[in-house]
């Protein structure tokens, strides 16, 4: 029992990483979201889907409108709760920068 997966896999033997490493995995996260989101809006341009929607914050008073999905409301629609899973992720990274802001590089600005 001396090799257990615990002590071979890091990620599960080390769940407190530090918050330097929280900070960049959470920034790669919203980089690669903000690339997605940027394709999937040329593609919603491309369709003329922008106004696909009409409603806002929900789409057709849904949260997901599964009757009038089609190609141009899915784009849209995906293209709004990607947008707010950036924003809301970007809250989280000042957030989790202000919590370990003693963690992080002095040269920062405050």
């Amino acid at each position: 029992m001396a090799n257990s997966v615990v002590d071979r896999h890091p990620a599960i033997a080390a769940p407190d990483s530090p918050p330097r490493d929280r900070i960049r995995r959470l920034v790669w996260k919203i980089a690669i979201a903000t690339l997605l989101l940027m394709a999937v809006g040329s593609a919603t341009r491309v369709m003329n889907a922008g106004l696909a929607c009409p409603d806002w914050p929900l789409c057709y008073g849904q949260l997901v409108p599964t009757q009038q999905m089609n190609l141009q409301v899915f784009l849209e629609w995906f293209h709004r709760l990607d947008a707010g899973l950036i924003g809301l992720s970007a809250i989280a990274l000042a957030g989790l920068s202000w919590w370990d802001r003693h963690e992080l590089p002095g040269w920062l600005p405050f």
